[in-house]
């Protein structure tokens, strides 16, 4: 009888449950649909727009409340029937040969860098082994080497600083240094990023979002993000997390306000961290004709010397084609590539920033903060995404 009873409380309860559910949905469809509408028709209804600030506010405080349990110490429990013992050591011994086989990649992968020495490695190898192979003379490219350099490079390098102010200058120069590293954008830095989207939304949904005032105006001195100090210590992931939360505190813009302003501010960060892609890739399209103007230069100087021995003219005119040689190679062998990585490394960039966007824009819309970080979570590459359980995991870890 006292199970039976249990069961139709616990029917009684789901259904209340189910209804509450319904019930912020529809709060949470109202208010969207209404704040969408209030935009093309003027309701002119002061009581109307009570009811959806009410229902606005309401939404986030209808919520269970979810009683602190304590830990269960099962130290002394043995699994008799479960042969928990083997599948660990067959899945330590399949981790062992996993790490046996991808020990080489795994070195690499710490060091990005090496990627793209062996890439130029393969790069030059193949084209100068080649050449020797076929039975080319080295020497002839050896010898025209330094001059031809000096007038490729020393031109394209003067009309690279002519296209490009000095503010594009300098984020080159920072650029491929950075391009070679590996990228900080890895599957821990996003689940901490996310864990703290989660901890500060979570105290505003308890609190009020005017309980988190005070680590929006001084991010530093907020136990909250100096629980996250790789994130935390990121002055621009900070700066453009606290700008926009400080708008949800004030509540003079809404979501679609608040979204315009974000996609502008992104927008425009998209378009400072392509300009040194767009410089180099200037760069790559200018060295083939410099390269061309080094051969131009040396057909000249070989026309000059037309008394001499064939032999000789043979030889001015290949080290004159050098010149063609290397700026080809230069363009699409060296700075074209550079150029395309360090475009990778700014996307990867980017991709942080639609994370918090996404997320502050789900909170506002009414979802609690564990579905707010599933819609950051869902616009991160695959490669970096942490899956659900590994992030709910994270998460929980961090209270």
């Amino acid at each position: 009888v006292l199970i039976a009873n249990a069961e139709n409380c616990l029917k009684d309860c789901q259904k209340e449950k189910d209804a509450l559910e319904i019930f912020k949905k529809d709060l949470g469809t109202f208010v969207r649909f209404y704040e969408f509408m209030s935009q093309i028709v003027d309701y002119d209804d002061a009581g109307l727009e009570k009811l959806s600030l009410y229902a606005r506010n309401l939404r986030p405080m209808l919520r269970e409340t979810l009683l602190d349990e304590d830990d269960i110490d099962l130290g002394n429990v043995l699994l008799s029937h479960y042969r928990v013992a083997k599948i660990r050591q067959q899945r330590d011994l399949a981790a062992q040969a996993g790490l046996v086989c991808t020990n080489g990649v795994a070195r690499l992968c710490q060091n990005p860098h090496m990627f793209v020495i062996i890439g130029y490695i393969v790069c030059f190898g193949c084209i100068f082994g080649v050449y020797v192979l076929h039975g080319g003379n080295i020497a002839v490219i050896l010898k025209a080497l330094p001059f031809e350099i000096v007038t490729i490079l020393g031109g394209a390098l003067g009309a690279f600083v002519v296209n490009n102010q000095p503010k594009v200058l300098k984020a080159t120069a920072a650029a491929i240094p950075m391009a070679l590293k590996g990228s900080k954008y890895t599957k821990a830095r996003y689940m901490e990023l996310m864990a703290m989207l989660y901890d500060i939304l979570q105290k505003a949904r308890k609190e009020g979002l005017m309980a988190i005032e005070k680590d929006v105006e001084a991010p530093h001195e907020s136990e909250i993000f100096k629980k996250y100090p790789t994130v935390g210590s990121d002055h621009h992931v900070i700066e453009f997390m606290t700008d926009y939360l400080r708008m949800m505190v004030s509540g003079n813009l809404n979501s679609h306000e608040i979204e315009a302003l974000m996609d502008s501010e992104i927008d425009t960060h998209h378009q400072e961290a392509h300009a040194p892609v767009a410089a180099l890739a200037r760069l790559a399209g200018a060295l083939p004709a410099f390269g061309i103007i080094a051969a131009v230069l040396g057909v000249v100087n070989t026309m000059g010397s037309v008394g001499q021995p064939p032999s000789v003219l043979g030889g001015m005119i290949g080290s004159a084609l050098v010149g063609t040689f290397l700026g080809i190679l230069l363009a699409y062998g060296v700075v074209e590539p550079l150029g395309g990585l360090v475009e990778q490394k700014t996307e990867d960039a980017a991709k942080e920033l639609l994370c918090i966007k996404s997320t502050l824009l789900a909170s506002m819309q009414g979802y609690n903060p564990a579905t707010a970080i599933e819609f950051g979570r869902k616009v991160l590459f695959s490669g970096d995404r942490p899956s659900f359980s590994e992030l709910e995991g994270h998460v929980k870890g961090k209270k």
